[in-house]
Parts: C-alpha cells; sequence; structure tokens
C-alpha cells in the first residue's frame, strides 16, 4: 500500500500534512485524514496522544469507532505496515481486554476472537492486573496484555488505533 502526503489547510491558515495509508475515500467524511488508514472494510485512525486504556476506549466510542480489534494475519500485517508507514513505532492499546474474567479475552467491538499474536511467555505474575492488551510494532505486530493504567513501575499510557466499520 501507498502512503500519500498532501498538504491541506485548517482554521487560520497553517498547514497540516496530512498522512494516509490505503484508499481513505470510503472512510467516514468527518476524519481529518491525518494519520487516517483503510484495510479491507474498516477505517483506522492513529491518536497519537498517550493516555490510559478506558480514556482511549471512551475517545474511540465518542467518535462512533472502537478501539481496533484484529482477525488474522493479513489484518495484523496490514495494522503493522500502516503503523511503519507512519514511523509510529510506540505501542498502541487495542480494544482487547480480559477486565471481567482474568483469562477471558473479548473485543470491545463484539466481535468473538478468533485470531492472537501473543509475544511469547505474555503471561505473567501480575497477570491479574494486567487486563487490557498493546500492539507492538518494534516486535513485529505481536500483543502483550498490560495494566491499563498505572501500576508498579509507572504509568501505562499509550497512543491508540480508532477503528471504524464502512
Amino acid at each position: 500500500m501507498d502512503v500519500q502526503m498532501k498538504e491541506t489547510t485548517c482554521a487560520g491558515d497553517i498547514p497540516i500534512t496530512d498522512l494516509v495509508f490505503g484508499q481513505v475515500n470510503m472512510c467516514p467524511s468527518q476524519l481529518t485524514r491525518n494519520l487516517l488508514g483503510q484495510i479491507g472494510r474498516s477505517c483506522y485512525e492513529l491518536v497519537t496522544q498517550k493516555v490510559d486504556w478506558y480514556t482511549a476506549n471512551i475517545n474511540c466510542l465518542r467518535k462512533q469507532a472502537f478501539l481496533f480489534r484484529v482477525s488474522s494475519d493479513d489484518e495484523n500485517q496490514g495494522v503493522l505496515n500502516m503503523l511503519t508507514a507512519f514511523q509510529h513505532t510506540e505501542p498502541v492499546w487495542t480494544g482487547l481486554e480480559d477486565i471481567g474474567v482474568e483469562g477471558v479475552y473479548k473485543w470491545v467491538s463484539g466481535d468473538p476472537v478468533v485470531y492472537t499474536n501473543w509475544i511469547p511467555n505474555h503471561l505473567s505474575p501480575d497477570a491479574d492486573i494486567e487486563d487490557c492488551v498493546i500492539f507492538m510494532s518494534r516486535n513485529g505486530g505481536r500483543w502483550d496484555d498490560v495494566a491499563c493504567r498505572g501500576y508498579l513501575n509507572g504509568n501505562q499510557i499509550h497512543s491508540f488505533v480508532c477503528q471504524y466499520k464502512i
């Protein structure tokens, strides 16, 4: 997929460079086209603001989207390619969590969990407080479960990706 850079203007005629991944013409029109990608029948918006998982989830829901989910290796690779194209190498929150029952993972979108891509030995002694899942570009798109917000060794704040069905 190609990454396109377009210079646009916003209020005050300040130039902004939008990065788009793939064909984003089917994405919701209210999106700014900044750090936006289309993979299959979904649009993905990378939000670089670092927040805890709960804040990220609420942010996506307010936009009538959800924290992104992955249902296949191709989709996982597509998200990795998009983040790589945007030169975003930090972890991002996914919509996968086991907040209700430890070890029973659910997508916030309600979709069934049919695919996972865990890092080796992702389970840790802190598993009972690691309820939210991050996607790690630097680790080839592997996933890890971490605390949804701060604990033991500081804050768990990350960028996130909102997914819009089209």
